[in-house]
């Protein structure tokens, strides 16, 4: 937790919260490491939260500025996307084991005697 609160000062561009996307006020916080902004504490320690948890969803480089913008919306489409895979995981398998057991049923009655009379 390393982190600089900034007063009687507006950062420069379009100045929003990283972590809740709230427009920043006179003073706000600023973490040292990434100079990312936050409109508080509560915000602050949220993100780092979240980032400690999900590092691989944790942007870095010079894209980071873009990709952490909105926060909330890219965790939305984190879960939908999951949900989608999900939701075509699950048809599949029950489609696999069908195809299996049709496999199996096929195989019996291929080894089965055939007795004429």
């Amino acid at each position: 937790m390393k982190f600089v609160l900034v007063n009687h000062r507006t950062p420069f561009g379009t100045p929003s919260c990283r972590h809740c996307s709230r427009p920043l006020g006179v003073g706000y916080l600023r973490e040292i490491a990434t100079r990312r902004p936050y409109c508080d504490h509560d915000c602050y320690r949220r993100d780092e939260t979240r980032r400690a948890f999900t590092p691989w969803f944790a942007a870095s480089g010079p894209t980071s500025e873009l990709a952490t913008g909105h926060a909330a919306s890219l965790g939305l489409m984190a879960s939908l996307t999951a949900a989608a895979c999900w939701g075509y995981a699950l048809p599949l398998s029950a489609v696999a084991i069908s195809l299996v057991q049709t496999a199996l049923g096929m195989r019996d009655l291929m080894t089965k005697e055939v007795v004429l009379v």
